[in-house]
């Protein structure tokens, strides 16, 4: 298994951002969208970690939002799309090199990919946490 978000091509903002690589697990999975360009998918998920050290733009939020692209997709299997869409995702690395995303919890799909980039990083507050 690929530990922390090392499976990402860019992952310096997040590394700024916390100090550290945070995890992706309790996510909450705000969407998940596909697009026939690449074949990709792109993930927006709430993380469940705010920094301890937030840019001073931050200062007033509580919720780090991360939207992840995974592709080309080479296979995708989308079991459940649930409500609340708590969940933990997970990447491991295939013998032939690919990206194996598993996203377990209250959504549940599996997705195959060659690649993996953040698009966006942004905060907000969010009136649940």
């Amino acid at each position: 298994m690929i530990s922390d978000t090392c499976f990402l091509d860019n992952p310096e903002g997040l590394r700024q951002i916390y100090g550290h690589l945070p995890k992706f697990d309790e996510v909450n999975l705000q969407r998940l969208q596909f697009d026939w360009n690449g074949p990709s998918v792109l993930l927006t998920l709430d993380l469940q970690e705010f920094p301890k050290n937030p840019p001073v733009k931050w200062e007033k939020f509580n919720t780090v939002q991360v939207e992840l692209s995974f592709g080309p997709l080479l296979s995708v299997e989308l079991v459940k799309f649930g409500r609340g869409n708590r969940c933990n995702l997970t990447v491991s690395e295939s013998v032939d090199g690919a990206l194996e995303v598993v996203v377990q919890g209250e959504t549940e799909a599996k997705l195959t990919a060659t690649s993996a980039f953040i698009c966006k990083i942004s905060a907000y507050l969010n009136g649940d946490s």
